[in-house]
């Protein structure tokens, strides 16, 4: 059997995150940072990138030129796929950047978040090398927030749960997702999505009295750059704190959905959403 096709297969996922206003998203260089983190990974990996594809179209190119050649037929790039040999791997990354993705003279929020999302099988990357992959860019490009965690990958896409049907599996969006997309602003005043094994914090993080005690307290801290700490906690710990009701109340996402009840929580979705 091959080795990406046991069933106790795992995959990382590895998403960091910045905060944006229009102006921002339109300076942003995603064709840049598609193009460092596809040379990282072939270098962590040994894999080579064959299939791109931008803002979700069903045409797609196998090299870096066809790439580059189809990036400059776009005004706009809200999206784009790289996969890594990934019908036999599974292995891909994504970028978004949701601000562009409005007409003209639309109505749109008044930020959003441009993220890059990578799922990574295990057999391709270990422990060092995924955070060598998220350090290297946290230091190239302004990313504000991130995480690594692993999933057993017959189970999840991401960290999204699977569902089977009698001859398909797929993925749909949920409570959660809303609960997060709408309410990203609130990685810089001081809130986590939730607790991860890897968690890539900022000052804002620091300056909030229950996470600070707790990073002091579990885990294992690093600088990684001049606005980004790194703290890291074992599978151990990660289960006593995410039982911790103070961590909860510091996290968008939780099971209760809890912040929901937190009056920033209605400051923050004005941010991020159209009013209908």
């Amino acid at each position: 059997m091959s080795i990406f096709g046991r069933k106790d297969r795992q995959h990382y996922l590895l998403e960091l995150y910045k905060i944006s206003d229009q102006q921002s998203a339109s300076d942003f260089d995603t064709q840049e940072l598609v193009l460092q983190a596809v040379e990282l990974l072939e270098n962590l990996t040994g894999v080579k990138a064959d299939n791109f594809s931008l803002n979700y179209s069903s045409k797609s190119y196998k090299t870096i030129r066809g790439f580059k050649s189809q990036f400059q037929r776009y005004k706009e790039v809200v999206y784009c796929y790289v996969g890594f040999n990934s019908n036999e791997t599974n292995t891909y990354f994504t970028v978004s950047n949701p601000l562009l993705n409005y007409l003209k003279n639309a109505k749109r929020p008044d930020n959003s978040a441009i993220g890059i999302s990578f799922q990574v099988d295990e057999n391709l990357i270990g422990d060092i090398k995924i955070q060598t992959l998220a350090e290297q860019l946290i230091k190239k490009f302004p990313f504000e927030y991130g995480y690594i965690h692993k999933f057993l990958t017959r189970k999840f896409s991401g960290e999204k749960r699977l569902k089977k049907g009698l001859f398909s599996t797929s993925v749909s969006v949920d409570e959660m997702d809303h609960l997060w997309t709408n309410h990203q602003i609130g990685i810089t005043n001081g809130y986590l999505k939730k607790l991860y094994l890897i968690n890539y914090i900022n000052q804002s993080h620091n300056s909030n009295p229950t996470i600070s005690e707790l990073t002091q307290s579990y885990g294992q801290n690093n600088q990684i750059s001049d606005n980004i700490g790194k703290w890291k906690v074992t599978n151990e710990e990660l289960q006593e704190l995410i039982n911790l009701e103070e961590l909860l109340d510091s996290c968008i996402v939780t099971e209760d959905c809890r912040f929901l009840n937190n009056p920033k929580s209605t400051q923050f979705k004005t941010k991020m959403t159209v009013e209908e």
